[in-house]
């Protein structure tokens, strides 16, 4: 099979919600920076990867303290459930705009719980209805 069928075989393959979030400029910048930071880790030791679970390396010192300061209660509610709060998700947004220079937005984070629910949410923002 020669790489152009297999590339088209796997772009049909794609849902229809996929392939248009593909297209969006700002989804391929994501995309990029995605990709150059992993290539601009690899070696790195001040650099933790939580993509695929627990680490198997020391964490970077920053990393211990912003943890360390961020257990230190600051109010009745600090350690009460919460779910996709204003306030994380105005930082992320301004993060992610910092990082990568994409215009992001407080409507345009969802924060989960955990992972499985962040890659539910994940699947059915790319899948159309009936995608087994």
């Amino acid at each position: 099979m020669t790489d152009s069928v297999s590339t088209s075989r796997a772009a049909s393959a794609v849902s229809g919600h996929a392939a248009r979030l593909a297209s969006i400029p700002s989804f391929q910048r994501v995309d990029a920076y995605i990709t150059q930071a992993n290539v601009r880790r690899q070696g790195q030791s001040e650099v933790c990867d939580f993509t695929f679970g627990n680490p198997h390396q020391m964490p970077a010192a920053r990393y211990v303290s912003t943890l360390r300061d961020a257990l230190a209660p600051q109010n009745d509610q600090w350690f009460a459930y919460q779910t996709n709060g204003e306030a994380a998700r105005e930082a992320a947004a301004e993060s992610l705009q910092r990082l990568l220079d994409v215009p992001f937005r407080t409507e345009d984070i969802y924060l989960t719980t955990g992972g499985f629910a962040a890659i539910a949410l994940a699947l059915k923002t790319v899948t159309d209805p009936g995608n087994a």
